[in-house]
């Protein structure tokens, strides 16, 4: 039997390529039953998967966990293949009546970074849009036998300025669209992703004898490391292996003074820095000597985050997570008085919101609802925050 520890360094080790292989060869059934059980359901088997597949190490697996993750990854190889048709169609449509798109995250690494159809999973495609072509984009969307997802909601997401539309199409992963980068409600102004300047710097690639158009290195590595932090608190190996290809596949051109200057001006250096700082710990990647440091808060406020964020709560090691990852958000904020302001819209939403998370009701209600989980999670967050949590913020 190995713990939990064990497993997580294992799994890293498979994914940073640095693994035993002799060593592999010992392990018992019962073992590998345990990572088999670790990683169920996690996409994060099919990179491991891709990797031994590369590596011609596939007979270190027992017979079982090999056909098992050999499904898993040619399922996923197909429904890529016809996902990236649908990619296709919809860019197609959109060049018809003149709309610009630039794929996003899963999307558009599998179709740069990743030379492996098979090794990415994902449960939608995201693609960014001007706000301006909406209507046509709908349109778009409608005559290629998509549905419109929570078409009750759609005019509170559109409110929202960062918000997004959903379109379903049966047997196919959705494709979410967004016409802002910047993240959920409460952010809002605070997170300033600017749209002209991230489609005057989008580059476009030749995938599959078809031009796509992405982010430019610096703004997917911005992009991704906020999402990590704001969308998904840092959570899972995936995001983390993203920008650790991302940033091996252009390590020669990436520009490290304009991801500073341009993640001060987003207002997302804190999220960039532990986003980097843990690829850079789980995959043992280069970058340059004083980034972090640059990227860094102030002495005070990192040990009070670092008491709220770490690899093992990245990893899944710490249960007492989601009573932190809220807070530690909102403490992300790289302006003191940015905290506050999040801080309040955290405890008042708007009426659009309210209504788009609990549903239509009276007002009063919905905001004592909030406020109660808003309440319920305080409490467990003050009693994460015993006297050795204390400590390890003042020593």
């Amino acid at each position: 039997m190995i713990n939990n520890k064990e497993i997580e360094e294992l799994i890293l080790s498979l994914l940073q390529e640095k693994f035993d292989k002799q060593s592999l060869v010992k392990f018992q059934p019962l073992q590998w039953n345990q990572i088999k059980q670790k990683l169920s359901y996690n996409p994060v088997s099919l990179i491991i998967y891709s990797i031994l597949k590369k590596q011609d190490s596939l007979d270190i697996l027992p017979q079982d966990l090999r056909e098992t993750w050999q499904a898993a990854y040619h399922n996923n190889l197909k429904k890529n293949i016809l996902v990236l048709e649908q990619i296709k169609s919809v860019q197609g449509m959109f060049k018809n009546k003149g709309v610009g798109c630039i794929l996003l995250k899963g999307a558009s690494l599998i179709s740069t970074v990743y030379k492996d159809l098979g090794v990415r999973s994902f449960v939608d495609i995201d693609v960014l849009v001007k706000k301006c072509d909406l209507p046509l984009v709908k349109q778009s969307f409608s005559e290629l036998g998509y549905v419109l997802m929570m078409p009750d909601s759609v005019g509170f997401l559109e409110e929202f300025g960062a918000g997004e539309l959903l379109f379903k199409k049966p047997g196919m992963p959705h494709f979410d669209i967004h016409w802002d980068l910047s993240f959920y409600e409460r952010f809002r102004g605070i997170i300033r992703f600017d749209n002209a300047k991230i489609w005057q710097e989008a580059l476009t690639v030749n995938f599959d004898n078809t031009d796509i158009t992405v982010l430019n290195p610096e703004t997917q590595i911005l992009y991704i490391s906020a999402h990590l932090a704001l969308a998904h608190s840092f959570q899972g190996l995936t995001g983390f292996f993203d920008l650790a290809s991302l940033i091996k596949f252009y390590r020669t051109i990436i520009n490290w003074d304009k991801l500073i200057k341009d993640a001060t001006r987003i207002g997302i250096k804190i999220p960039v820095y532990y986003a980097l700082k843990f690829t850079r710990d789980f995959f043992d990647i280069f970058l340059p000597t004083d980034l972090l440091k640059q990227l860094a808060p102030s002495s005070i406020r990192l040990k009070i985050l670092n008491s709220l964020i770490n690899k093992e709560k990245a990893l899944g090691l710490d249960r007492k997570y989601e009573e932190t990852r809220y807070f530690a958000q909102t403490l992300m904020m790289d302006k003191p008085q940015d905290i506050i302001k999040v801080g309040l819209r955290a405890l008042f939403p708007s009426k659009a919101w309210l209504f788009y998370r609990y549903g239509r009701n009276n007002l009063f209600s919905l905001r004592m609802k909030h406020l109660l989980k808003l309440m319920n999670l305080f409490i467990k967050f003050l009693y994460y925050l015993t006297l050795r949590g204390l400590f390890v913020i003042v020593k």
